[in-house]
């Protein structure tokens, strides 16, 4: 007996949310948290977002299955040996799987606004609109992008090696005269400036603040000099 079809259910998205304004996923991520409550499982097994991207690009709809110990995506009328077939049984969580892929390679602040954009924490799915994936890769990558461009700029602004107006004077506020410090040590201080804004890209904080930046400097230097 041929085994029945599970009901499909997926995500459609209006067309006039499209296209992307990247301001407006620049902002408000820590607020969207609290709202959202968007967590990642711990127990979940890893799955990249290519794995997810390379599906969507092969059908209409997407689930994972477990294969033994594996968890792999599937595309709807597609196996994995490329071999049709006209229904996919599956008990596996797609969309959570694919959250937290999302929230993996791009951080959960970007993941949390995309996932508020689309509805992506509505109730728990077995399946997943292609469309919904592709979607939510290209606005992940477009935020991210917008982010990294904000936080840039901030960064210039408090650069060492640049002998900024910024960095002069946080060094007078804390009593170091910034003609004696070194280029190897002001390049030891954007390091270490630079390692915080991607933790707090990783982490959902960005676009960092000026005055956020201002006081990481303030404790690298402490770090460095005192």
């Amino acid at each position: 007996m041929e085994p029945k079809s599970r009901k499909r259910h997926t995500v459609h998205i209006p067309y006039s949310m499209f296209p992307l304004r990247r301001t407006r996923y620049t902002q408000g991520f820590e607020t969207t948290a609290h709202r959202m409550n968007f967590q990642i499982p711990p127990a979940l097994p890893a799955l990249e977002l290519d794995v997810f991207a390379r599906a969507a690009s092969q059908g209409e709809t997407l689930y994972v299955t477990k294969a033994g110990e594996q968890f792999q995506v599937i595309a709807s009328g597609t196996t994995p040996s490329g071999r049709n077939v006209s229904w996919v049984a599956t008990d596996e969580d797609t969309l959570v799987m694919f959250s937290s892929a999302l929230a993996l390679a791009y951080g959960t602040g970007i993941a949390r606004a995309v996932a508020k954009e689309l509805d992506l924490h509505a109730a728990p799915t077995t399946s997943l609109s292609a469309r919904v994936v592709t979607r939510a890769v290209d606005m992940a990558e477009t935020s991210r992008h917008a982010l990294q461009g904000v936080d840039f700029l901030t960064f210039l602004s408090w650069s060492a090696r640049a002998d900024t107006a910024g960095f002069r004077q946080v060094c007078h506020d804390t009593g170091v005269s910034p003609d004696q410090i070194s280029g190897t040590l002001r390049a030891t201080i954007d390091e270490s400036m630079q390692q915080r804004f991607a933790s707090a890209a990783q982490s959902g904080k960005a676009p960092v603040s000026a005055h956020t930046a201002q006081e990481w400097l303030r404790e690298v230097l402490a770090h460095h000099l005192m």
